[in-house]
């Protein structure tokens, strides 16, 4: 009796200790399955991977009342191996929706849900959510060719929601990469995450077509790493949070955006955010507009207020930049920035009121004039630059395959700047200098050559971008039931006991079969380690 001790201890430990872990299962599903009843079927801690394949549906992928937790959320994608976003063919796994009248995936009353590696095509939108939702990754996705926006997160509460290193391009109708939040302000986002994302070609019928935008009552959300280009309307548009407390405010950094070739805005923001260390180069009509939009704002309560705009670079420009309605607005600020305009004589700075003396306008770089009746003379520590673009920046061309905004080590930008508002990282993340000994611009000057990604007409390789490996996690389902639970631990004691030297019971790889290994085991199927 002695000699089954052990066993029976860990039996009781196993189904006292992970009680409700056993209903988490991986589930697959392949073309031509019924996908929905799977998908209702899902529960915390469950994965579901669609394998290789096309699956054609005539209405919408519902994701309905699914209630993940932070320790076992939902994840549904593709198997390790079976998915590409650069390429099209059989072994890859496609949602092509023959309906456009339908979105391809729906989302509402989720939490904890992540889905990853799918292409998504046709329909009328990629994704949409609706009514309330918290903490959902959309990651690694490809969208394109869809009938309207990409991904649209509104119609309802949302928070905590992130959209990390998708690739959406060529939308149609207006067509937005991203639409977050509604017209009237109605719903409430707030703490999302957009990072990372690669979106160009929007709007193919010229219709609208914002790279990202976010409505009124969006708040304290993210944007950053992202690169886009080629979007019908500004690459990036934000109204207000609604909340005049700056600590609301969206924040907008380290993105590029180039390519406007419609004539549109890079950047456009009406209230409460904060806009730094942004590279924007190439067509379009201005770099930066920050206006009031009566239409947008005023209508719904939403005023204008708190628009910080810092270490940014704006470069191959006939309009720099515009600053319309900050007159007598509070927490308006405009400093450190770097403008450089294709000729001297075009106007890198215009404002359009007459009084800005309430304005914190400093310490920015312009090659180009700084026009406006509200100002009675330069501002502040302007910076009125004489020298060629060429003794400012390594490779100052108007072209992304050769483009290098990083300046100089003789340029003029180091070390210029000044005040309260200076970014603590740059656009490549590296540290800025203490006190007034920081650079204009988004690049902080630290090497001879630029020590970060190369400006490029891909997604961004960024500080802190995690890579994801190939699928290393330990096989856990020991009794080949396609589920890793409770039943494969046991699976390996009896192994272990009948023929100890079966390499397979051996989960810790340190020889011998032992206990340990079976309580290892446990230990990674409570932690969500396996596949």
């Amino acid at each position: 009796m002695k000699k089954h001790c052990p066993v029976i201890i860990v039996y009781c430990i196993l189904f006292f200790s992970i009680t409700g872990d056993m209903a988490a299962a991986v589930k697959t599903v392949s073309p031509g399955d019924s996908l929905q009843p799977v998908v209702d079927s899902l529960v915390a801690g469950d994965t579901l991977l669609f394998t290789g394949g096309i699956y054609t549906r005539n209405t919408a992928l519902y994701f309905d009342s699914l209630q993940g937790t932070e320790e076992k959320p939902i994840v549904v994608g593709v198997p390790t191996g079976e998915h590409s976003v650069l390429q099209l063919d059989s072994i890859y796994t496609i949602f092509v929706l023959a309906d456009w009248d339908h979105n391809v995936i729906h989302v509402r009353n989720c939490s904890y849900l992540e889905i990853f590696g799918l292409e998504i095509t046709a329909g009328r939108t990629g994704i949409e959510t609706e009514f309330t939702n918290s903490h959902c990754t959309f990651r690694d996705l490809e969208i394109h060719h869809v009938g309207n926006v990409g991904i649209r997160i509104a119609n309802g509460n949302n928070s905590y929601m992130n959209c990390i290193g998708n690739h959406i391009h060529h939308t149609y109708q207006h067509g937005e990469g991203f639409y977050i939040g509604d017209n009237d302000g109605s719903s409430d986002i707030n703490n999302c995450l957009f990072e990372g994302n690669y979106v160009h070609h929007t709007s193919l019928l010229e219709n609208q077509g914002d790279g990202i935008e976010l409505k009124k009552g969006c708040w304290s959300n993210i944007i950053r790493f992202n690169v886009f280009h080629d979007t019908h309307y500004p690459g990036i548009i934000v109204w207000g949070t609604g909340k005049k407390d700056p600590q609301y405010n969206n924040h907008i950094h380290s993105n590029l955006i180039f390519m406007n070739t419609f004539g549109e805005h890079g950047i456009q923001v009406a209230s409460e955010c904060d806009v730094y260390n942004n590279i924007v180069f190439d067509g379009g009509n201005r770099r930066m507009y920050s206006a009031l939009q009566s239409n947008e704002n005023l209508s719904s309560g939403t005023p204008m207020n708190n628009v910080h705009i810092y270490n940014n670079t704006f470069f191959a420009t006939q309009n720099g930049v515009i600053l319309q309605d900050w007159e007598g607005k509070e927490g308006m600020v405009f400093a450190n920035n770097a403008i450089f305009c294709l000729n001297n004589s075009d106007v890198a700075l215009r404002t359009m009121d007459s009084d800005l003396s309430g304005a914190v306008i400093e310490y920015n770089y312009y090659y180009g004039s700084v026009s406006g009746s509200g100002f009675t003379s330069l501002p502040e520590g302007s910076l009125i630059a004489s020298l060629p673009a060429d003794e400012i920046f390594r490779q100052p061309v108007n072209d992304i395959a050769t483009i290098d905004l990083y300046p100089l080590a003789n340029s003029e930008l180091i070390d210029a700047a000044e005040g309260k508002w200076v970014a603590q990282y740059d656009f490549n993340g590296t540290a800025r200098s203490d006190g007034n000994s920081a650079d204009v611009g988004a690049y902080e000057f630290v090497a001879e050559t630029n020590p970060g990604w190369k400006l490029a007409e891909e997604p961004m390789s960024y500080p802190g971008k995690v890579e994801l490996p190939s699928d290393t996690r330990p096989v856990c389902d020991y009794n080949g039931d396609g589920r890793s639970d409770v039943h494969d631990v046991i699976a390996v004691i009896i192994g272990g006991r009948n023929n100890p030297d079966d390499l397979r019971v051996d989960y810790n790889g340190d020889g011998i079969f032992t206990i340990a290994d079976a309580l290892d085991l446990l230990l990674d199927i409570m932690h969500r380690r396996c596949p």
